[in-house]
């Protein structure tokens, strides 16, 4: 340890807020930890820019009434050690993962300079989209030529509008994203070069295995009602292929104004 640089395994995710889709809700929560409660945002108030995606695994094991989550790595075959509880379950890529448990959910953890309020700062938080909410974040991805188009050409992404779904017995709703602005400000510029410099610090010792991803930086809460995804799950479709990009679709078959920067 140095005066300047902490050991790694004092460094903390810097992400002030992670997010999920809630379908039921029809909005995105996160935990507050201070207050100890979960915390629902309008998606109509969201706008952010990407500064970076990785790539995990989520979801809920009914028989263990536990949480499934992973490490987030980059690429489709990284490997991702899968925990149910607190208890390792396993090393493999997330379609191994995927391929051996049923109950195991692909996720993109997205990383985002946002603004989630009106009149809001600007803030670094965490996207975890998985579930309903994943493809449609492919589909934004794909529709503006990929993640790296996404994050290199200042792109504002927001929320057009919630849409309701239905797949077999299961009703559930979909964020729609869509383009808020090609371009920022170059506030909002310096901004997010700030956000992404104390980010990739974090990811680099992270990633290198300096530091070990713990399950509640997403959620402390046990309560959050996962039973809409948790249902959506049986009535999807099984995941086929191997995808070279990091942008797999994990749905396939899916059916699917004032900018703050």
């Amino acid at each position: 340890m140095s005066r300047t640089k902490p050991r790694e395994d004092g460094l903390r995710n810097p992400s002030k807020k992670f997010l999920r889709w809630d379908s039921g809700k029809q909005c995105f929560v996160y935990w507050d930890k201070d207050n100890e409660k979960s915390i629902e945002v309008s998606p109509q108030n969201i706008a952010f820019i990407v500064l970076d995606q990785l790539i995990t695994i989520t979801g809920f094991d009914d028989e263990k009434n536990a949480r499934i989550w992973g490490n987030e790595v980059r690429g489709n075959k990284d490997i991702i050690t899968m925990h149910i509880g607190k208890t390792e379950a396993g090393k493999g890529t997330h379609k191994q993962h995927r391929d051996s448990n049923k109950n195991v959910k692909f996720c993109y953890s997205v990383y985002a300079l946002a603004k989630t309020e009106k009149g809001g700062a600007f803030e670094l938080v965490n996207f975890q989209f998985s579930g309903a909410s994943c493809s449609s974040w492919y589909a934004i991805v794909e529709q503006n030529g990929g993640i790296n188009s996404i994050e290199k050409d200042d792109i504002v992404l927001g929320i057009s509008h919630v849409e309701n779904m239905k797949k077999g017995r299961v009703e559930y709703t979909v964020p729609i994203f869509k383009v808020l602005r090609k371009g920022i400000s170059e506030d909002a510029a310096a901004a997010a070069d700030a956000a992404d410099k104390l980010l990739q610090g974090y990811l680099d010792a992270y990633l290198s295995g300096g530091i070990q991803r713990q399950k509640d930086e997403q959620s402390d809460s046990d309560d959050d009602d996962d039973s809409f995804d948790r249902a959506l799950e049986k009535e999807m479709p099984d995941l086929k292929g191997e995808s070279s990009s990091q942008n797999e679709n994990p749905f396939p078959d899916d059916d699917e104004d004032d900018v703050p920067f």
